[in-house]
């Protein structure tokens, strides 16, 4: 299977790490986005909707964005432990906390790289300190969680413990 991916994307690096925890087979093929020909080939050969992390299995079955790439392969290549819990409300409880990494950590976290990037006079102030007071609300959850533990659930390494990690 291969995995398209961007290093410096974090939703790639949450399928990097599932990938390497359950010791699965895949090819890695870095795509830049920005590349105006390697998006318009990426476009019309292998996601339309020209997002990444993609992975295609050997059969052509696609499985597109991270939180479902982490379920594909928790299924398919099971770690021991596995990523998500068997327990129906801890892997509820990973998803949420999967969920709530993407949306208030790494989803900020690229706004404010992308405003970073921006030349001053065309940088939001307004904008930066609002995503900065919704990062710092999830932050204050995750850290009111992990206060007294190392990982989110069950005392171990799960789905929940890889989006918080990566958003910081």
């Amino acid at each position: 299977m291969k995995l398209y991916y961007h290093p410096l994307s974090p939703y790639s690096q949450k399928a990097l790490v599932a990938l390497y925890e359950a010791n699965a087979p895949f090819e890695p093929v870095v795509t830049n986005l920005f590349d105006p020909a390697v998006r318009a080939a990426y476009k019309a050969e292998v996601n339309p909707l020209v997002k990444i992390p993609f992975l295609i299995r050997d059969n052509g079955w696609a499985v597109p964005e991270s939180s479902i790439i982490l379920e594909y392969i928790d299924q398919h290549f099971p770690t021991e432990p596995t990523l998500i819990p068997a327990d129906r409300d801890k892997a509820r409880q990973a998803r949420f906390y999967d969920r709530l990494g993407d949306l208030y950590l790494i989803e900020k976290s690229s706004v404010l790289f992308f405003e970073s990037m921006k030349p001053e006079a065309a940088r939001n102030p307004e904008l930066a300190a609002r995503t900065i007071e919704q990062a710092n609300t999830a932050l204050g959850l995750f850290n009111k969680e992990l206060r007294d533990r190392e990982y989110l659930l069950d005392g171990r390494f799960t789905m929940a413990d890889i989006a918080p990690a990566i958003g910081v």
